[in-house]
C-alpha cells in the first residue's frame, strides 16, 4: 500500500534502474515481492525492525541450542532439570520485576519518543526495587520448599538473574529505534553464557554455577542495550518517583496479570511434570521444547516489532499492517510446524540417545506455533488500543485451563499429553482474542483476512 503524506512509517527506498548496478535484475525482483507481500508501510517499518531483532535473537538462540547441547551432555538429565526448573521460575518471577512496564512503554515511547529518557528513569527505578524484592521471595522459597539438596542449593542462585533482567531496557528503547542495539546485546551475552560454561561446566555437580552464569549473560545483554541507548539520548539513570510508580502499576496490572497467566502458558507443564514425574522427564520435556521455544521467541519478536509499528502508524495504514501480519506469521510457522513435526526423531542426535522419548511431545508442540502466530496480531491491537483489560480477563481463562487439564493429563498420560494441552491452549486463546477484537471493531477477522475483503478503517473502532 502506498504511503500516504500522513504516514508515520518511512516509505520504501527507489529501486535502482537496470543499468545501475550488476545483478539488479534479481534486487528488483526481491523488491517487488516485498511490495507485494508486505506493503511498503510495514515492509519500512515493522518488518525492518522485526528482521533487525530476528537476526540477533536467530543468531543468540543458534549459540543458545549450543548453550543447552552442552548442558543437557555435560549435566545429565536429573541437574538439567533442576536448571530447566529454574529458568521457568525466572520466567514467573521475571513478570513481577517487569509488571507490564515493558509493554506499556514501547507503546507510549513509540508514540513520543521525546519522552524516552523522562519514562525510562522512573521505571528503571521501579523495576530495580521490584527485583530486590522478587529475588528474596524466589530465593527464600525455594530454598524451603526443594525436594533435592541439589536444587535447594541450585534454585536459590537464580534469584541473581532478576536483578540483571530489571535493568534491562530491551522493548523500550525500541521506539527510538534502537531495534540493532537489542539485537547486539542479545547476541554478546549468549556468546558470554557460551565461553562460560564451556570453560566452567563439565560434570552434573557444576549445575551450581550455572545460575550465576546466566545473571551475568543478562547483565551483560543490559549493559550493551544501555551504551547503544546513550547515544543520542544519555544516559539512564534509575529515579525513585512514588506517584510515577504507582500509576504505572496501575495501569499495567492487567498487563502483569496478562504476563503471569502467558507464564503459566509456557511454564505450568514444566512446573507440574517436575512435581509429578520428577525432574528427568522434565529434562526430556525440556528437550521437545527447545526447538519450538526458538521459534516462540521469533514470534514473541514480531508482536513487540508489530505493537510498536502499529502503535505509531496513522489509522488509514493499520489494517494493512495487520492482515500482512497474520499472513506473514501464520504461512511461515504453518512451514516450521511440518518440518519440526517430520524432523522430530532427530532429537536423539541432537541430544543423544537419552533423549528418544521427548520426539513425541516435539511432533505435538510444533502445531503450537501457527496458532500462536494466528493470535499474537490480535493480542498486539488489545494492547495498542488500550484494551489490556480485555486480554488479561481471555488470559486468565486461557491459563486456567491450561492448569487444570495438565494436572490430570499429565498425571494419568505423561509428557505426551502436556503437549496436546498446550497446542489446544493456543487455540483457545486465538478464539478468545479474535472474537474479543472482532466484536468490538478492532481488528478484521480472519475469514476477512485470508479473502482480503477488509475495509481500510473498521467503523466499529473502539467499541467497549
Amino acid at each position: 500500500m502506498p504511503v500516504g503524506a500522513d504516514s508515520k512509517l518511512d516509505a520504501l527506498g527507489p529501486v535502482e534502474a537496470p543499468e545501475a548496478a550488476a545483478g539488479t535484475d534479481q534486487a528488483g525482483i526481491r523488491a517487488r515481492f516485498s511490495r507485494v507481500l508486505f506493503g511498503q508501510s510495514f515492509l519500512s517499518s515493522v518488518l525492518r525492525s522485526f528482521l533487525t531483532l530476528a537476526a540477533g535473537e536467530w543468531v543468540a538462540r543458534l549459540i543458545g541450542v549450543a548453550i543447552q547441547v552442552w548442558l543437557a551432555r555435560k549435566l545429565t538429565p536429573g541437574p538439567y532439570g533442576v536448571i530447566t526448573f529454574g529458568i521457568a521460575l525466572i520466567g514467573w518471577f521475571g513478570l513481577v520485576v517487569d509488571s507490564g512496564t515493558e509493554q506499556l512503554n514501547v507503546r507510549d515511547i513509540s508514540r513520543r519518543p521525546e519522552r524516552f529518557r523522562e519514562l525510562a528513569d522512573r521505571v528503571l527505578g521501579l523495576r530495580i526495587a521490584l527485583s530486590i524484592v522478587a529475588g528474596v521471595v524466589l530465593a527464600s522459597v525455594t530454598y524451603l520448599f526443594s525436594n533435592s539438596e541439589d536444587a535447594r542449593t541450585v534454585l536459590p542462585r537464580f534469584a541473581l538473574v532478576l536483578p540483571a533482567l530489571a535493568i534491562n531496557l530491551r522493548w523500550m528503547v525500541l521506539g527510538i529505534g534502537k531495534a540493532k542495539a537489542v539485537a547486539l546485546g542479545n547476541v554478546a551475552s549468549r556468546i558470554v553464557f557460551l565461553a562460560a560454561i564451556v570453560l566452567l561446566v563439565s560434570n552434573p555437580s557444576d549445575d551450581k554455577i550455572v545460575p550465576i552464569l546466566e545473571a551475568l549473560s543478562e547483565a551483560t545483554y543490559a549493559a550493551v542495550i544501555i551504551v547503544l541507548a546513550a547515544k543520542g539520548y544519555g544516559l539512564v539513570r534509575p529515579r525513585i518517583d512514588l506517584v510515577a510508580w504507582r500509576q504505572t502499576l496501575t495501569e499495567g496490572f492487567p498487563l502483569l496479570v496478562y504476563g503471569a497467566c502467558r507464564a503459566a502458558i509456557l511454564t505450568a507443564d514444566v512446573v507440574l511434570i517436575a512435581l509429578i514425574l520428577g525432574h528427568g522427564q522434565v529434562g526430556l520435556y525440556g528437550a521437545a521444547l527447545k526447538p519450538v521455544t526458538f521459534f516462540l521467541g521469533a514470534l514473541g519478536l514480531f508482536s513487540v516489532s508489530l505493537l510498536a509499528g502499529y502503535s505509531a502508524a496513522p489509522e488509514n495504514e493499520r489494517n494493512s499492517l495487520f492482515r500482512r501480519s497474520v499472513l506473514f506469521g501464520s504461512l511461515s510457522m504453518v512451514a516450521v510446524a511440518i518440518a519440526l513435526s517430520l524432523a522430530s526423531p532427530l532429537v536423539t542426535f541432537v541430544f543423544g540417545d537419552q533423549y528418544a522419548n521427548a520426539a513425541a511431545p516435539l511432533a505435538v508442540l510444533a502445531w503450537a506455533l501457527p496458532l500462536a502466530a494466528l493470535a499474537v496480531p490480535y493480542s498486539s491491537v488489545l494492547i495498542a488500543r488500550g484494551r489490556q483489560d480485555v486480554l488479561m480477563r481471555n488470559n486468565i481463562v486461557g491459563a486456567a485451563f491450561n492448569i487444570g487439564t495438565n494436572a490430570l493429563m499429565i498425571a494419568f498420560v505423561g509428557i505426551t499429553a502436556a503437549a496436546g494441552v498446550r497446542v489446544a491452549t493456543y487455540g483457545i486463546m486465538l478464539f478468545l482474542n479474535h472474537g474479543s477484537c472482532v466484536s468490538r471493531g478492532l481488528a478484521p477477522s480472519l475469514a476477512e483476512v485470508f479473502t482480503g475483503r477488509i475495509p481500510r478503517v473498521l467503523p466499529g473502532r473502539g467499541r467497549a
